[in-house]
């Protein structure tokens, strides 16, 4: 049988499923001599798919009637692409940066995951763009199957990776618009909740967000003498620490009901309050309220000593499929276990 390289949504659905079971993803890199001869021999042909392996490697999911999912797979443009379905064929022009492809097993290859961001750059929406990066550099990841929930796992790749590979990488469609996310992307987020979060309250307002300094994620801050006496820690680590403003952003899951819980976060709250810094806390019912994200925008320019002021009348406009977008996937713990394309006529692609 020919080698297989799975890209895009098929792709992103091996790289969900290796961070739920595994962890991570641990696959071998191609150097750029495998790389090349995998390219030259994919194939695109149906009879070179073993759906029983993929399913078993994380590749695919069962099916719930008789017919597979789409399988998206990359082939090189010298290769005929024979589309039969349920084979979704994309050709690529150029020439690849080294470890682009990762081997599961013989025969069957996936892309890496900043290779798979960009081919999701070229047909998600800007809100959707968002929501993936800060999946792909977080410490959780979302269900292969479209459930709801997410699971701890070390993150697909970093701001650093992402940067690297952006600038190794010659022109193809979705390029341009990850680079234009890169900026307002961070890392080790702990859950959906709050990548929406700072999504919301951190990107520009032309995007729909509120246009706030970005936060620190997961940020250790050192006690004083005089903060240690409150609670008995030498440093606490934040959720979302915005440094100008001196504001602590939590969020508060179902594990904050307890009453041991709520002991320590008012321990942790006196604390940071001898610091002159302030705990805000957010929960999903408080997420969904526009007016109520608002007012802790509002709050964290004036701790930083600014005005908030909306600067583009498209701003409301752009605000509602942001929210929406960063609404679908928000759950309160982990669980148990539209399109937009580069204009880019003049770049060689992978389409």
């Amino acid at each position: 049988m020919n080698p297989v390289i799975y890209c895009r949504e098929t792709g992103l659905h091996a790289i969900r499923s290796s961070r739920t079971w595994r962890n991570g993803i641990f696959w071998e890199h191609l150097d750029e001599r495998e790389q090349a001869e995998v390219l030259r021999d994919a194939s695109s042909r149906l009879g070179d798919c073993d759906f029983e392996q993929l399913i078993r490697l994380g590749v695919a999911h069962e099916p719930k009637s008789n017919e597979h999912a789409e399988l998206h797979v990359l082939v090189s443009r010298s290769n005929k692409r024979s589309r039969t379905e349920p084979i979704l064929p994309h050709s690529c022009s150029v020439k690849l940066p080294p470890g682009s492809l990762l081997k599961l097993t013989s025969g069957v290859y996936i892309v890496k995951p900043e290779l798979c961001f960009v081919q999701m750059a070229a047909v998600l929406d800007v809100p959707h763009l968002f929501k993936l990066g800060f999946e792909l550099m977080g410490i959780y990841t979302l269900p292969a199957d479209g459930s709801f929930g997410f699971t701890p796992s070390e993150p697909a790749m970093t701001v650093d990776s992402l940067t690297a590979y952006l600038g190794a990488l010659p022109p193809i469609k979705g390029k341009r618009n990850a680079l234009q996310a890169l900026p307002y992307l961070l890392e080790r987020s702990r859950s959906p909740m709050e990548s929406a979060t700072v999504i919301m309250l951190a990107t520009p307002q032309l995007y729909g967000g509120f246009g706030m300094e970005q936060p620190t994620l997961n940020h250790k801050i050192e006690l004083n003498e005089e903060a240690r006496k409150a609670c008995e820690l030498t440093e606490i680590e934040c959720d979302a620490f915005f440094a100008a403003s001196l504001v602590d952003l939590e969020y508060d899951s179902v594990y904050h009901n307890n009453e041991q819980q709520r002991q320590r976060d008012t321990e942790r709250e006196t604390a940071f309050a001898c610091m002159d810094i302030i705990v805000v806390r957010i929960s999903a019912s408080q997420f969904k309220d526009l007016n109520k994200l608002e007012a802790i925008a509002r709050l964290l320019a004036r701790r930083a000593g600014k005005q908030y002021r909306v600067r583009t009348r498209k701003h409301k406009l752009q605000q509602a499929p942001l929210h929406g977008a960063l609404s679908e996937d928000l759950s309160d713990g982990p669980s148990d276990n539209g399109e937009k394309g580069d204009d880019d006529d003049a770049a060689a692609e992978i389409a």
